[in-house]
């Protein structure tokens, strides 16, 4: 009888089609990893078996209905490719021909799933803030609310080493106690005060360990500028501010300085000792916070304005500097005085607004006006009238490495203080103030007229706070050592052209803070609504430990100290000294060091043979090695407002995730391993081989049948007739129609 066997050719390639489509599914989403789990450890093996026992059995499930699909493929595919022996070959060859070509094609095909394995991860730190990362300890429990004679040398001068200036003891663990004096001559020991307002933090030598550079400098005489024939300006950029968009970024703000300049003559009322400046007697005062208007009404603030700026400064600073000289006698050489405005960008979010006056004193009226300068030093002008010699007695006034220069006489009382009637300018030691910045009603913080006469801040800053400092040195052009006159008399130190200055100095600290988790690529879990993980970060410099990994300051929004810090308020103000110096009343004055002497004698002063002050000696000592003085303030002025305005953040170390993603080691952080179900790439290509030859099969099937259905419909004998019709797993009825052709019926 004859057979008639026909493939569904459509449904064997939609078929073949959709299992491999489906294959090529689940071994991708297995390739790329599915996780199947989580801890905050590193899981064992044990952990590892039971997780590789679901995966397996998840596995075998998978697999199975791509083996039975392969059981009915393969008979297919040889019947259309060796329809004989599909019908008629019954022989042991065949048969295993059949199931290896089953078992490799399964095997192929299947055999990502054989490799399914649960896989732990590299351990990922999931950065968390928490409020323990926005504050120090200390302060968690309560949050705060919100050698040169010009001025102009200080911009090297201040690239110094922060430990080799006033700060000193405040970043170091232990100040340095002078030695056994050499002098022999008269003098106590005296002890020497400092007080800084900011946290003693073992990082402070670590931030800011160094001058930083200003964006911009603009250095003005008032002397110069206060005669019409002279205009020129001196406006240097640095080298980051060569492009014309750098120079727009930090171009020169005129307000904002002549601002910080009002600000400058105000606080000197009280801190200097100044007369008449609050209430406008000094009518170039008003006339400049009048220009100052003006200026910000036109918002005329920009590079264009630099010479309107300085014209008007040094006009009113010339007045007033020559007032205060004749009123309270201090003889103030104002035609040589400077000014100095200038930005430092201390980091991206952080920058410094200044002005510096720097007040030379008139030493020839000095010691024409003053018979009791000293009782053994002596004044002459021997070769011109430009010309200024002054004698120091070694025994009394000077050290193995200075001489005190005293104060004048007859405008200086040593046991005055601030605000008895015999306190001047004299008086004030070396010091740096800190003071909340106003708001105006205005919204701003420009001073209004006022203000000048006494009216009070609306409210306080809560991104800026106002800095003072005031600064003396003292050069000379030589000091040469003279032998005693007789047997009975000390040697003394003749100085040549002495030149006292005093500087000082008005900053503005302004800052902008951030989502310091968005920065740091963290979570935030602050309880804190109002602020959250809003804060300020600065670098701070690699220490001298073994560890390579960048640290971090942060510090909060709510941490920060400006609702610790008062508005001033004359006498009645709440002050904040950033730092100070304090010395005894018998030490006042100025320290004359030999290294700012321009023409010194040294093998005068091997030959001294103790004849010295030990009281001069230690005092000088102590100073000069402590760092106890300040010459300019710039530096001193911005390094402390940074060190208060950090006083309480905390330290965290950079770290690098998984990802590549910069972040910080903040407390709150966690590790995760993720344990994930993975197939390996090798497998995933094996089964896409496997997936080929399942295609190709197909398209043979479709191709290969429809020529061979005349060879497949043959008459066959009653067994093979049979065999086709009941062996459904050799002649599946799904792919195959089979039917017998009976020819009497």
């Amino acid at each position: 009888m004859p057979l008639m066997v026909r493939v569904q050719y459509a449904r064997v390639l939609a078929g073949a089609g959709v299992s491999v489509a489906v294959l090529m599914i689940l071994v991708g989403v297995f390739a790329s990893g599915v996780p199947v789990g989580s801890r905050d450890t590193v899981a064992s093996v044990t952990v590892l078996n039971k997780y590789n026992f679901f995966t397996g059995t998840v596995a075998g499930m998978l697999a199975k209905p791509f083996e039975m699909a392969i059981a009915l493929f393969v008979p297919v595919l040889s019947l259309v490719l060796s329809p004989r022996n599909s019908l008629q070959n019954e022989s042991v060859a065949w048969r295993a021909l059949l199931f290896c070509a089953q078992g490799t094609l399964g095997a192929l095909l299947t055999g990502a799933f054989s490799t399914l394995n649960v896989q732990q991860l590299d351990p990922v730190v999931v950065p968390t803030i928490i409020a323990s990362d926005l504050s120090s300890p200390s302060s968690l429990d309560t949050a705060l609310s919100s050698g040169s004679d010009s001025i102009g040398d200080d911009l090297l001068f201040s690239l110094r080493a922060t430990a080799d200036t006033l700060l000193r003891t405040a970043i170091l663990p232990v100040y340095v106690k002078a030695t056994e004096s050499v002098c022999q001559g008269r003098g106590g020991w005296p002890n020497i005060a400092t007080i800084y307002a900011f946290f003693a933090n073992d990082w402070l030598i670590d931030l800011l360990p160094d001058g930083h550079e200003a964006s911009f400098s603009l250095h003005s005489s008032v002397g110069a500028l206060s005669s019409a024939s002279t205009t020129d300006s001196n406006f240097e950029l640095d080298s980051s501010a060569s492009s014309g968009s750098a120079i727009a970024a930090d171009r020169f703000n005129a307000s904002l300085s002549a601002n910080l300049l009002l600000y400058m003559m105000f606080f000197s009322q009280t801190l200097l000792a100044w007369d008449g400046l609050s209430y406008l007697e000094n009518s170039s005062l008003a006339q400049f916070q009048d220009v100052v208007t003006s200026w910000r009404a036109a918002e005329d603030t920009n590079g264009e304005s630099i010479t309107d700026f300085e014209l008007a400064a040094s006009t009113m600073l010339n007045k007033t500097l020559s007032e205060q000289s004749t009123r309270l006698g201090l003889n103030f050489d104002t035609a040589a005085a400077s000014f100095n405005a200038s930005r430092i960008r201390l980091s991206a979010d952080i920058d410094f607004d200044v002005v510096t006056l720097e007040i030379p004193f008139d030493e020839h009226a000095i010691t024409s006006t003053n018979t009791s300068v000293s009782a053994s030093a002596s004044n002459s002008a021997p070769n011109s009238s430009d010309t200024l010699i002054r004698s120091f007695s070694s025994i009394t006034e000077c050290g193995g490495s200075a001489c005190l220069v005293p104060p004048p006489g007859d405008s200086f009382s040593a046991t005055a203080t601030l605000g008895d009637a015999g306190y001047s300018q004299w008086n004030v030691e070396p010091q740096i103030q800190a003071f909340s910045a106003c708001i105006f009603e205005d919204g701003t913080e420009y001073m209004t007229a006022d203000y000048l006469h006494g009216a009070s801040c609306t409210r306080r800053s809560s991104t800026s706070f106002l800095i003072y400092s005031f600064a003396r040195r003292v050069v000379a052009d030589a000091m040469v050592l003279e032998n005693a006159s007789s047997a009975n008399a000390s040697p003394m130190a003749s100085v040549t052209n002495l030149q006292r200055y005093h500087t000082i100095t008005l900053g503005r600290l302004s800052w902008r803070t951030k989502d310091l988790a968005n920065k740091f690529n963290a979570a935030c879990e602050v309880s804190d609504k109002n602020s959250a993980c809003m804060g300020l970060t600065i670098p701070l410099a690699a220490d001298n430990s073994s560890t390579s990994s960048v640290r971090h300051l942060i510090v909060g929004e709510s941490y920060l100290p400006v609702g610790s810090l008062g508005k001033f308020d004359g006498l009645y103000s709440r002050w904040t000294p950033l730092a100070m110096v304090t010395t005894p009343n018998d030490m006042q004055g100025d320290l004359l060091f030999h290294r700012n002497v321009r023409h010194f004698e040294h093998k005068d002063w091997q030959n001294l043979d103790g004849q010295c002050s030990s009281s001069v000696d230690v005092f000088a000592t102590q100073v000069d090695q402590n760092r106890w003085y300040m010459s300019f303030g710039l530096q001193e002025t911005y390094t402390a407002a940074i060190f208060l305005l950090f006083q309480n953040a905390v330290v965290r170390e950079e770290i690098m995730n998984t990802d590549g993603a910069h972040t910080l080691n903040f407390a709150g952080s966690s590790t995760v391993v993720t344990l994930e179900a993975r197939i390996p790439l090798a497998s995933v290509l094996i089964s896409v081989f496997g997936s080929v030859i399942i295609l190709v099969g197909a398209l043979c099937i479709a191709i290969a049948g429809r020529r061979q259905e005349g060879t497949i419909q043959r008459d066959l004998g009653v067994e093979e007739i049979a065999k086709v019709l009941l062996v459904e797993h050799r002649f599946p009825r799904i792919i195959l129609d089979c039917t017998v052709d009976d020819p009497d019926g």
